[in-house]
């Protein structure tokens, strides 16, 4: 997908690369770039519907539409919040259509606050053998990246960190993977109306540290000296590259552990405060106006 993208809009442009091909805009607006839309359809059209196996594997961005009581999801703002129940259907050009129960929960720090992010972050969990024969086959508990608010600036802020991702994943396997999703909200509750935002799932820690046969190590600090040089240099670099001070692999903030081997490596994650994605302060933006 983004190869397409890619070569109209030079990699060093990535941070607004959506805007160079969809004339998106701060504000309030119906979400999606066009960019976004035509990659998708393009997508489905050559490769057809996702397997379970290619869930962070295919660059396929998903179409699905989520049904939740949001009217309450929009209240849970608590770091234990209930898991609540909900529906994913997914659909997509040349994809067949499946709908499965999964639970969905608030999660977050910062951004589960209600005067920060209205449309708080959530995690979708898959209940036993709910989605067989679904691109969601084997997933337990995945993080679902979401807009903070209902404007087409904090979709592109959303769209920008994917792409930090993204980045990190050329350079190491040692990183987080992601996948695109088109996302229509149906508040079951009846109090809002739908919403179509894009997001992005998140791989789960487990799953990663299987993936590199490592183990997730949960510590409170640690020292330069613990990492190979070359993987604490590449985290370095790559956090200059993106102009981002909002992390520490000292004291672990927005930094994961893991062991793989004898060797103790950083996974870094969380890019929004980054020069790259330059996310708004909600607290000084309006409400009703510009974030930027």
């Amino acid at each position: 997908m983004w190869r397409r993208l890619t070569r109209t809009c030079p990699f060093f442009l990535f941070p607004s690369l959506l805007a160079c091909g969809s004339g998106a805009h701060p504000g309030p607006g119906s979400g999606w770039s066009d960019a976004i839309r035509q990659s998708t359809l393009l997508a489905g059209e050559e490769a057809g519907g996702l397997t379970p196996e290619e869930l962070f594997a295919s660059e396929q961005p998903l179409v699905l539409t989520l049904e939740a009581d949001f009217a309450q999801l929009k209240e849970d703002r608590e770091q234990e919040s209930q898991d609540r129940p909900a529906r994913v259907t997914l659909s997509g050009p040349g994809a067949g259509t499946a709908s499965l129960p999964v639970e969905v929960r608030t999660r977050g720090n910062f951004r589960l606050r209600g005067d920060i992010c209205p449309f708080p972050p959530l995690r979708l969990g898959f209940p036993a053998d709910s989605a067989l024969g679904t691109v969601f086959e084997g997933q337990d508990k995945l993080k679902l990246v979401t807009h903070c608010r209902d404007w087409d600036s904090y979709e592109q802020n959303l769209l920008e960190e994917y792409l930090a991702y993204r980045i990190y994943n050329l350079f190491t396997d040692v990183s987080f993977r992601v996948h695109l999703a088109l996302i229509t909200y149906v508040d079951t509750s009846g109090r809002n109306e739908p919403v179509s935002r894009a997001a992005f799932f998140l791989e789960a820690e487990e799953a990663m540290a299987a993936r590199l046969e490592g183990e997730m190590l949960e510590v409170p600090a640690a020292y330069p000296e613990d990492y190979p040089p070359q993987q604490i240099g590449l985290v370095n670099l790559f956090q200059f590259m993106i102009g981002n001070t909002d992390w520490s692999a000292l004291r672990f903030h927005n930094v994961k552990l893991i062991r793989v081997g004898w060797e103790y490596l950083p996974i870094p994650y969380d890019f929004d405060f980054s020069g790259l994605v330059n996310a708004p302060d909600p607290i000084l933006s309006s409400p009703t106006g510009s974030s930027r």
